[in-house]
């Protein structure tokens, strides 16, 4: 949709106007009468699991904020606006310089992410606290959380926002600033890991981080019955590929409690496979201080806990091209892979992925190792 409209720069607390036309969906504002002017607004449908297939590379029909929030001229000349609801469904409250999440949506990986993609906006744009909802979701069983999260000012911090119709986007489900992985790390870091409950911490200081142990997270559960988007899964030979790159003798396996993963019980190179499936706690700091990480598809609760807020982290493996929402790396020559503090190596599975569910087993046990290439790799 085209429109003319009138737009407010908001950034460290300075406002002024102008003329724009662009391609987006309109913003809309709520006044404190009670009726709000609604623009336009899209829905999604409520999901166990809300995390979504697009979460793979650039993003979609971005139109750039650069770090300003766009609003509609109506704001500009009502005296009562008090809120801002962007399309993401959370709120920027302009006189308190605060942004507040709505609500938890789906379960706690996801809700990670939202914590990291309203933070990095409010650091980007001068905010002062984010606000949490009352209800504590499903991460509220990991983390102590307040009421709100102060925000420092990080006037280093590089950084363009992007609104988009995408309906994927709603309640911070994706990040809408994009920033290098290093500066998620930062800020979760920072932010969010001191809030991890005393049970996650006393989990966390029984691991002992060993480097010749390769951890992979194997999500079975709801994507099992799933072949596209997230339910895009690498072949059980891809952790082989994995093994011989980097000769390890050991893997441990953290799954769900169905233990229904086809890669299971594949016939790996190592002296030894451990499968676990334990408490929240356990299997959280299981993935959160590995030395070694496999994704074998795009889980939240491997990325956030396992790429995010992991400060072990040496090598993490990730079964696609594209590097996924958390950020990238810059690009590392092969011959500094050894000095780098992390790295990541991206690959290519080179076979026709199933589009059912009964095709998924077969092509989970069956696609060789020789189609398995790696694409590039990244460091930190």
């Amino acid at each position: 949709m085209e429109l003319t409209t009138q737009y407010l720069h908001i950034k460290h607390g300075s406002l002024h106007s102008s003329k724009l036309r662009l391609f987006i969906i309109p913003l809309f504002f709520m006044a404190t009468s009670s009726s709000a002017l609604q623009l336009n607004r899209h829905n999604r449908d409520i999901h166990p699991d809300l995390d979504p297939a697009l979460e793979f590379g650039d993003f979609p029909d971005a139109t750039p904020l650069s770090h300003t929030i766009m609003v509609h001229e109506a704001l500009a000349t009502s005296t009562r606006a008090t809120e801002l609801l962007l399309p993401l469904a959370m709120v920027y409250i302009p006189r308190e310089r605060t942004v507040r999440i709505k609500e938890w949506r789906g379960r706690s990986g996801n809700n990670l992410r939202q914590l990291m993609s309203a933070i990095i906006f409010a650091e980007v744009n001068g905010i002062d606290s984010v606000l949490l909802p009352s209800r504590k979701g499903a991460i509220g069983s990991v983390l102590d959380l307040p009421q709100a999260i102060p925000i420092d000012v990080n006037p280093t911090l590089n950084a363009t926002c992007h609104t988009t119709p995408h309906p994927l986007e709603d309640t911070f489900l994706m990040p809408i600033c994009r920033v290098t992985l290093e500066d998620n790390r930062r800020a979760m870091l920072k932010y969010v890991k001191p809030l991890l409950s005393q049970r996650v911490v006393d989990a966390c200081a029984e691991e002992k981080s060993d480097a010749s142990v390769v951890t992979v997270h194997m999500r079975s559960g709801d994507l099992l019955g799933r072949a596209e988007g997230q339910g895009k899964c690498a072949p059980c030979s891809y952790l082989n590929v994995i093994v011989n790159m980097h000769k390890y003798d050991h893997i441990r396996i953290v799954t769900e409690p169905d233990l229904k993963h086809p890669c299971l019980h594949y016939s790996y190179n190592v002296t030894s496979v451990q499968i676990q499936s334990s408490s929240m706690e356990k299997d959280i700091c299981a993935i959160m201080t590995a030395s070694n990480l496999v994704h074998f598809s795009s889980s939240t609760f491997a990325k956030y806990f396992g790429w995010v807020l992991n400060e072990n982290l040496h090598r993490v493996y990730w079964p696609f091209p594209s590097s996924p929402e958390v950020g990238t790396d810059e690009s590392c020559p092969n011959q500094i892979l050894d000095a780098v503090t992390r790295t990541t190596f991206l690959f290519i599975i080179n076979a026709t992925f199933p589009t059912s569910p009964l095709e998924k087993e077969y092509f989970l046990t069956h696609v060789p190792a020789s189609a398995i290439s790696l694409n590039y790799t990244q460091c930190h």
